[in-house]
């Protein structure tokens, strides 16, 4: 009856392979539970691989197949341009040979001295010659009308020279030419092509039935093919149709993915690596001052051990990442370990013999002044230094996945604006999904927790170089004002749900980015200003305002 309308076959197709879904879910069920799992189904909007719609009919179509999967198969025509190949296929490389004993049991030998034995390596190989010729069997036996076959020898470079011994070894030129010879001892065999050419012509001559020849041997085709001619009539120009319109699916986003408008991040940690607008180069190369001399220091050029000679660039800033993941704050003793491991997993290139043996000399001046600066007062007066942070008070690299139900970046760019947190204009693509990320350090000190991330940016060699107007704009070119908001968000709801008690104003402190390279105690600008350190905490309801953006559903934000 299906048959019987225009779309019978389209019909038919949809009923068959919903009747072997449904047969896969609930196996031989009651029809009750059939219905009750198909009703599931639609109401759910199941999509997968195995609910794709499937074509009416491959019957049109050029399939290719693996001659393992045809195996049992028939097609009208079958191609098979490959079985001329003679390159020998390489023994297994892993710790076990499996070999058959002459009485046919299996054996698994993982003996080392077992590699080097001539005979097992022998069988192995007759092993495999008998695999192959089973698969030259079924291959050549698929077709129902018509098997095209491509033999004959091929010639390799050897030595500056062509050379067709591989070819003319192949088991296809073996059937036709090795008479009387095992495959394994063909393999020794020293055929020229013209002697192989003759035995293909021999079989060709002879292959006769009923009078009439059944196998033709030509030469392959050379030059271009014809362009085919469509179905509308000579001269027209075949056209694809237009894809459709999909929705794009769940996918995982990042800060570097948001700023950057990539469609997918792959690894969401920053250390200062992603790829610099011209903005961001600006900000990074400026010199930049706010306006205030630094007090009580004179400006001198860097010494040899001043972090700032050290090179610049996303391997850099990997390598003072790694010092800060690795080290113990409150003990000196674990950093020369740290540094050492910093720069060999993180080498500096270009450098000289002299230059690369003053790095560990940098990298440990540079701990010694990041860790004793005091970074802010907390709220008994006390300075936070991070040398006073025991590892239990702290989590390198904390890593998160806040659940995003719908965002885009016309509306982000707004809420930010709105404010006041410039950053490069945003141009990502609706992300519903997950945002990742890596806080380089999260630590808590007098009952509240902060935010820390290391900043790598070479902003100068001055104190005032480090000053707020030159830190400010630095966060607006990288876009960093939106990475420590999203890494609010992720602190804020882990403290809401692993802290009794939780309450952002009494228990979060704020964030604080360390532009590392102007971090040191005697680098204070007036009114006591600490250069390096940027601090900020967001407001609750700002924090709650971007908390809901991230798990408003697509028609909270539409509507």
């Amino acid at each position: 009856m299906l048959f019987r309308s225009d779309d019978g076959e389209r019909r038919l197709t949809n009923l068959i392979h919903l009747a072997e879904l449904l047969q896969q879910e609930v196996g031989t069920a009651s029809p009750e539970a059939l219905l009750r799992a198909l009703a599931s189904a639609r109401a759910e909007g199941r999509s997968g691989e195995a609910s794709q719609l499937r074509l009416e009919s491959d019957r049109n179509l050029v399939q290719i197949v693996t001659v393992h999967r045809a195996k049992g198969l028939e097609y009208g025509v079958v191609f098979c341009p490959f079985l001329f190949d003679g390159r020998p296929v390489p023994a297994s490389s892993g710790p076990m040979r499996a070999w058959h004993r002459q009485d046919g049991k299996l054996v698994l030998d993982y003996r080392l001295a077992s590699a080097k034995d001539k005979g097992i390596s022998a069988r192995l190989q007759q092993e495999r010659d008998a695999e192959d010729l089973r698969l030259i069997y079924v291959a050549l036996t698929r077709a129902i009308y018509r098997c095209h076959l491509v033999v004959g020898s091929y010639a390799m470079m050897s030595f500056g020279h062509p050379s067709y011994s591989e070819s003319t070894r192949s088991l296809l030129n073996w059937m036709v030419a090795g008479a009387g010879i095992a495959p394994d001892a063909w393999r020794e065999q020293k055929r020229s092509p013209a002697e192989v050419d003759a035995c293909w012509r021999e079989l060709v001559k002879h292959s006769v039935m009923d009078g009439q020849a059944v196998t033709l041997l030509e030469d392959l085709p050379d030059g271009s093919g014809a362009p085919l001619v469509s179905d509308e009539g000579q001269g027209s120009v075949p056209r694809a149709l237009k894809p459709p319109q999909l929705p794009s699916g769940w996918r995982m986003g990042s800060f570097s993915a948001l700023v950057s408008g990539a469609e997918h991040e792959g690894a969401a940690v920053d250390h200062d690596a992603r790829a610099l607008t011209p903005e961001a180069l600006v900000a990074d190369e400026m010199d930049v001052t706010d306006g205030a001399d630094a007090v009580g220091v004179e400006v001198a050029p860097p010494a040899d051990d001043d972090i700032l000679k050290f090179p610049r660039g996303p391997v850099a800033g990997d390598c003072l990442h790694a010092v800060f993941e690795r080290i113990d704050f409150t003990d000196a003793a674990s950093w020369d370990a740290a540094i050492e491991h910093a720069l060999q997993r993180h080498p500096q290139t270009g450098l000289s013999a002299a230059e690369r043996q003053r790095l560990p000399a940098m990298l440990r001046r540079m701990l010694r002044e990041v860790l004793s600066t005091p970074l802010r007062e907390s709220d008994t007066g006390e300075c936070i230094r991070l040398n006073g942070i025991a590892p239990p008070q702290r989590i390198v690299e904390l890593g998160f996945h806040l659940p995003v139900l719908h965002l885009d970046a016309s509306r982000l760019n707004a809420w930010l604006a709105s404010h006041g947190y410039p950053v490069p204009r945003l141009g990502f693509g609706d992300l519903a999904g997950y945002l990742k990320g890596y806080i380089d350090l999260v630590f808590e000190h007098g009952g509240r927790y902060w935010v820390l991330d290391w900043k790598s940016n070479h902003l100068g060699e001055q104190p005032t170089d480090y000053g707020p107007a030159a830190l400010e704009a630095a966060m607006q070119a990288h876009g960093y004002h939106l990475q420590h908001l999203l890494y609010s968000v992720a602190l804020h709801r882990h403290l809401g749900r692993s802290l009794p008690g939780y309450d952002y104003e009494r228990h979060f402190g704020g964030v604080l980015y360390l532009f590392v390279r102007g971090v040191r105690p005697d680098w204070r600008l007036a009114e006591g200003q600490q250069a390096g350190v940027f601090h900020h905490r967001v407001a609750e309801q700002t924090l709650a305002e971007l908390d809901a953006m991230l798990s408003a559903p697509v028609q909270e934000v539409l509507g």
